[in-house]
Protein backbone atom coordinates (compact mmCIF):
# COMPACT_ATOMS: atom_id res chain seq x y z
CA UNK A 1 0.00 0.00 0.00
CA UNK A 2 1.72 3.25 -0.59
CA UNK A 3 1.20 6.78 0.84
CA UNK A 4 -1.70 7.68 -1.54
CA UNK A 5 -3.53 5.03 -0.50
CA UNK A 6 -3.04 5.44 3.14
CA UNK A 7 -4.36 9.12 2.62
CA UNK A 8 -7.51 7.78 0.70
CA UNK A 9 -8.40 5.36 3.21
CA UNK A 10 -7.66 7.27 6.27
CA UNK A 11 -9.75 9.98 4.57
CA UNK A 12 -12.56 7.43 3.88
CA UNK A 13 -12.44 6.34 7.11
CA UNK A 14 -12.60 9.12 9.19
CA UNK A 15 -15.50 10.40 6.34
CA UNK A 16 -12.87 13.97 5.80
CA UNK A 17 -13.89 15.82 2.31
CA UNK A 18 -11.46 17.59 0.28
CA UNK A 19 -11.75 20.48 2.14
CA UNK A 20 -10.73 18.99 5.78
CA UNK A 21 -7.80 17.18 4.14
CA UNK A 22 -6.84 20.61 2.54
CA UNK A 23 -7.32 21.98 6.33
CA UNK A 24 -5.38 19.39 8.15
CA UNK A 25 -2.47 19.81 5.87
CA UNK A 26 -2.48 23.63 6.66
CA UNK A 27 -2.13 22.78 10.25
CA UNK A 28 1.11 20.76 9.37
CA UNK A 29 2.20 23.97 7.08
CA UNK A 30 1.72 22.65 4.05
CA UNK A 31 -0.66 24.50 1.96
CA UNK A 32 -2.40 22.36 -0.99
CA UNK A 33 -4.93 23.97 -3.55
CA UNK A 34 -7.90 21.84 -4.43
CA UNK A 35 -6.33 20.50 -7.25
CA UNK A 36 -3.32 19.39 -5.43
CA UNK A 37 -5.46 17.92 -2.96
CA UNK A 38 -7.60 15.91 -5.93
CA UNK A 39 -4.00 14.72 -7.56
CA UNK A 40 -2.59 12.44 -4.47
CA UNK A 41 -6.64 11.55 -4.03
CA UNK A 42 -7.01 9.82 -7.08
CA UNK A 43 -6.10 7.09 -8.99
CA UNK A 44 -2.39 6.13 -10.36
CA UNK A 45 -4.27 5.50 -13.85
CA UNK A 46 -5.32 9.21 -13.53
CA UNK A 47 -3.36 11.63 -15.78
CA UNK A 48 -3.66 14.05 -12.54
CA UNK A 49 -2.13 11.60 -10.53
CA UNK A 50 0.68 13.05 -7.65
CA UNK A 51 2.46 10.52 -5.66
CA UNK A 52 2.46 11.30 -2.17
CA UNK A 53 6.01 10.98 -0.52
CA UNK A 54 6.79 10.23 3.13
CA UNK A 55 7.50 13.56 4.23
CA UNK A 56 4.03 14.44 3.18
CA UNK A 57 2.27 11.67 4.94
CA UNK A 58 4.06 12.21 8.46
CA UNK A 59 3.06 16.08 8.17
CA UNK A 60 -0.34 14.79 7.73
CA UNK A 61 -0.89 12.23 10.27
CA UNK A 62 1.10 14.40 12.73
CA UNK A 63 -1.51 17.44 11.52
CA UNK A 64 -4.68 14.75 11.97
CA UNK A 65 -3.56 14.28 15.73
CA UNK A 66 -4.40 18.09 16.12
CA UNK A 67 -7.29 18.20 14.01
Amino acid sequence: MDNNQILKKLSIALNLRHEDVREVFHLGGRDLSTSQTGARMVNPSNKNFKALDDEELETFLNSLITY
